[in-house]
């Protein structure tokens, strides 16, 4: 979750990094008596397999105080001889050293304001039970994407275009405002308006210039993602969101699904590894034999 913020820190077997991950969040509790959990793969993999740190989720709203405490507990409290904050990601990483092994590993306080929104986000496939083949990683990037496609009325939430009054013509009839909704890590599903207006030229990518929060209940999400037809678990998996795009359940059809996988499977992060790539896609032609995208 937090890179490599401790930069000594090396993976941690998973029988090891289940009773760290563990001891810590269970004293985090006594300490600052909120809801804490561990996010994350690390309780859900066999005990061979290795991970590269912790991540444990506490209700604190991120303030100053609030991470001085949580950096200030961990040096005093705990193993940990490093403490690093990560202002953008709302995070403190822990360098903590394993005494069995005087090892360091990176564990990662997540700040939360809403501790089950953060599970669900966060969510990680129990590979003990064969959940999926992939990381979850995948499964909420697709999440993500779906929502992203969700269609807006036009009449509503209308484009704009730029015209010939705009750069001397230069991009006439591009894209220039738009809204979109986008499903958040921390707050709940937004409706943003976009913008590709630049001081001097069209920006290539567009920038958020104003949002608003729709909801943060995640059953009303998946609903307005999916369809009325749904249940938590079909959002558990990439396997199992990919389902649902092909089943006759989701609501918005062909197209927007077709425009979904497309650009999920053009994002850097999903195709660099071929390997990975390919597996996505033989996902896909479970029911579409003939589904293809050019890289």
């Amino acid at each position: 979750m937090g890179g490599n913020a401790i930069k000594n820190s090396v993976p941690i077997k998973v029988r090891n990094a289940r009773k760290i991950a563990t001891d810590i969040s269970d004293s985090l509790y006594e300490y600052f008596n909120v809801p804490i959990t561990i996010l994350g793969s690390v309780m859900k993999k066999s005990d061979d397999m290795y991970c590269g740190d912790i991540d444990i989720a506490i209700q604190l709203p991120w303030t100053d105080e609030n991470v001085e405490k949580v950096k200030q507990y961990g040096l005093e409290h705990l193993s940990v001889n490093e403490v690093v904050v990560s202002l953008g990601l709302k995070l403190v990483s822990y360098g903590y050293i394993d005494k069995d092994t005087n090892l360091v590993h990176q564990i990662d306080i997540m700040f939360t304001e809403d501790i089950l929104y953060s599970e669900f986000m966060y969510y990680s496939p129990d590979y003990t039970k064969n959940e999926s083949r992939f990381k979850g990683l995948y499964r909420t990037n697709l999440l993500i994407i779906c929502a992203g496609n969700i269609p807006l009325d036009k009449n509503i939430y209308p484009n704009t275009y730029y015209t010939n009054e705009d750069f001397d013509g230069k991009y006439n009839g591009e894209l220039k405002e738009f809204y979109k909704y986008t499903l958040t890590y921390d707050n709940g599903l937004e409706l943003r308006k976009k913008s590709t207006l630049g001081k001097t030229r069209m920006c290539k990518k567009a920038y958020t210039i104003s949002k608003e929060k729709i909801t943060d209940n995640i059953m009303q999400i998946l609903t307005m993602i999916f369809g009325d037809n749904i249940d938590y678990n079909m959002s558990t998996s990439y396997e199992n969101i990919i389902k649902m795009l092909y089943s006759p359940d989701y609501k918005y059809g062909m197209e927007v699904r077709n425009n979904i996988l497309k650009e999920f499977l053009l994002d850097p992060r999903h195709n660099k590894d071929n390997d990975i790539y390919n597996d996505l896609i033989s996902e896909i032609k479970k029911y579409d034999k003939n589904f293809n995208v050019k890289k």
